[in-house]
């Protein structure tokens, strides 16, 4: 998701990231934690995207950091879908204790998030510049003279 955002854009990668959790919920179970999911997800995918354009050609250390960070992001963003629909009372001490609940869960998903963006970051990174570049189309200006028969036939 993160990373193509970086190559496909914020608006590319908030897609790729909302769909991803839509439809991975059609195998894994749709619940009230998929429109969390869809944020949480597009957030990484358009975040990273605007990260990539203030540093293009970013280091995989500095994607891994990124990814890192995601980690802890969406989980907290899922730690409020979770407190808002199935923690009653609704209170500080409640919040708190959701958050502290799932700081193991939290961090380990932002190391193994780390890990493999060092790991795999450049690889496809490259694979999906060359998918782009496949995909892509530029206007090439005409030449006026384009068009006109040759004088000599």
């Amino acid at each position: 998701i993160m990373l193509s955002g970086c190559i496909f854009g914020p608006q590319a990668g908030f897609m790729v990231g909302a769909g991803a959790a839509l439809v991975s919920n059609f195998f894994l179970g749709q619940g009230p934690w998929t429109p969390w999911q869809m944020i949480g997800w597009g957030l990484v995918g358009a975040g990273t995207a605007y990260f990539y354009r203030l540093w293009p050609g970013s280091k995989p250390f500095g994607l891994a950091l990124l990814g890192l960070i995601w980690g802890y992001i969406f989980g907290w963003i899922q730690n409020l879908g979770f407190w808002l629909a199935f923690v009653y009372p609704l209170s500080i001490q409640s919040f708190l204790a959701t958050y502290a609940a799932s700081i193991i869960f939290d961090s380990l998903h932002a190391v193994c998030n780390f890990c493999l963006s060092l790991v795999l970051a450049l690889p496809v990174l490259k694979i999906l510049q060359e998918y782009q570049e496949k995909i892509s189309y530029r206007v090439l200006p005409v030449d006026d003279n384009t068009f006109k028969k040759k004088e000599s036939e």
